[in-house]
């Protein structure tokens, strides 16, 4: 049986720009793609990032409409871009939950369908009262972004802050993208001084190998794609706690198949968004369901979510159980 394949070009503006130590995100685009064959459809999206994935949404484009699907396997072709393979991967998923009227996540072997989703803070301005909003809502926790060229200062009185607003029992977690140079960097012992979960991609996993012990945990990002032994290194040889996933950067059998690897090096796996639109957020769930559903993800849902529109303008409606800080994908099938 041969599937059809078909695409839709997605935008967003984001209410505000998204900040990291790499730059800012607002307006972000997508390609919506549909697979279908058998009487059944299954739905995703392909959004590779600007300056955070390694292929464009040209590329990505150009790679699915070469794409041939026999429907006897859902293999994908390895030299796809991830972000590419990642769409394909969850829209056939999609279409199998459907079929067999149950959520994505149930097909990859959860049982939980409820996920605890911490929340984003990235503006030193405003990051106390989007915590306490966050927290208001639901969320267990924030991860703060930190790096910023010359903002050392500003960004430790905010983590105090935080951890003050917030108490000694809430999760708080802090994000460098890479900027914190080496373990000499004053931002480390405020982390230590104020209990962070873990900070996130302090500098390479390389540097990480070499650096003597840092006084808080750590957590992998950025090298986990790029250099995914090395990461896996950094645990079993406890330099890093945790790896962070993401998944468009990956594909859903890769993440799948490196998070087993993390949790049997004694690693946490946590999975984390890069401003998806909401099918390939929902995949984020599942896939987070499925490899630890008792953790604390960073899934929270951001602002700008629900205002995803197509290229004729309609808004791309939310899946079931998306939308607040506990995700609940009980009700639905497929991705929802």
């Amino acid at each position: 049986m041969s599937l059809r394949l078909a695409l839709r070009n997605l935008a967003v503006e984001l209410p505000r720009p998204r900040e990291s130590a790499k730059g800012s995100v607002q307006a972000r685009r997508a390609l919506a793609v549909s697979i279908e064959g058998g009487g059944e459809k299954g739905e995703a999206e392909a959004a590779p990032l600007p300056g955070f994935s390694a292929e464009t949404l040209e590329e990505v484009a150009a790679a699915l409409r070469g794409l041939r699907l026999d429907g006897a396997s859902s293999s994908i072709p390895e030299l796809a871009p991830p972000s590419a393979r990642f769409a394909v991967e969850a829209a056939l998923l999609d279409r199998e939950g459907k079929q067999k009227g149950c959520p994505v996540a149930a097909l990859l072997g959860a049982n939980a369908r409820e996920l605890r989703a911490v929340g984003l803070v990235d503006s030193i301005e405003t990051g106390v009262e989007d915590a306490l909003r966050m927290i208001e809502a639901g969320a267990p926790g924030v991860k703060v972004k930190i790096g910023r060229p010359g903002r050392a200062r500003d960004e430790a009185a905010l983590l105090f802050r935080l951890r003050a607003e917030l108490g000694p029992s809430r999760i708080l977690r802090a994000d460098a993208n890479g900027a914190l140079g080496d373990a000499r960097h004053p931002l480390l012992e405020v982390l230590a001084e104020i209990g962070v979960d873990y900070v996130e991609e302090p500098f390479s996993v390389e540097r990480l190998l070499e650096a003597p012990p840092l006084p808080c945990r750590v957590a992998l990002d950025e090298s986990v794609d790029r250099a995914p032994s090395l990461a896996l290194e950094a645990v079993a040889r406890g330099k890093a706690e945790a790896l962070v996933l993401k998944p468009t950067r990956l594909g859903v059998s890769a993440s799948l198949s490196l998070g087993r690897e993390v949790e049997r090096e004694g690693g946490r796996v946590v999975v984390g968004h890069l401003f998806e639109p909401p099918r390939a957020f929902a995949m984020l769930v599942h896939l987070a369901l499925a490899l630890d559903p008792e953790g604390a993800h960073g899934l929270f849902p951001y602002a700008g979510l629900d205002a995803w529109t197509d290229e004729d303008g309609a808004r791309v409606a939310l899946p079931v159980g998306l939308g607040g800080p506990v995700a609940d994908v009980r009700r639905a099938e497929g991705l929802g």
